[in-house]
């Protein structure tokens, strides 16, 4: 993987991504899903739909990506925290932080 120029050559976070991909895994099994992993994090499984007038008040990290982020580092991620896991619930859509003014 170090011979790839499309990606990060660091070994260290090449040795991370791996392990976090077999953690994953074993998530996934202990639950039967990831999905069902995070639902116990989030509350009705709906999902957060937002209207700030200003970007510079749309948050970083919210209470359910500290417990989530929290959680999965004690099954034992590294380089994993609450901001990468906020980003992470916007991209699968469980929080819309779009403008107020925002024609989406």
């Amino acid at each position: 993987m170090l011979q790839y120029e499309s990606i990060i050559r660091n070994r260290l976070k090449i040795k991370v991504a791996i392990s976090n991909a077999k953690l994953f895994i074993d998530i996934q099994g202990e639950y039967r899903g990831f999905y069902n992993y995070l639902k116990i994090f989030l509350s009705d499984g709906k999902p957060v739909v937002t209207h700030w007038k200003s970007i510079d008040k749309i948050p970083a990290s919210t209470l359910p990506s500290d417990a989530i982020s929290s959680n999965m580092k004690k099954w034992g991620f590294k380089i994993f925290g609450t901001n990468i896991y906020y980003a992470h619930l916007q991209t699968m859509g469980y929080v819309n932080d779009h403008l107020a003014d925002c024609h989406c």
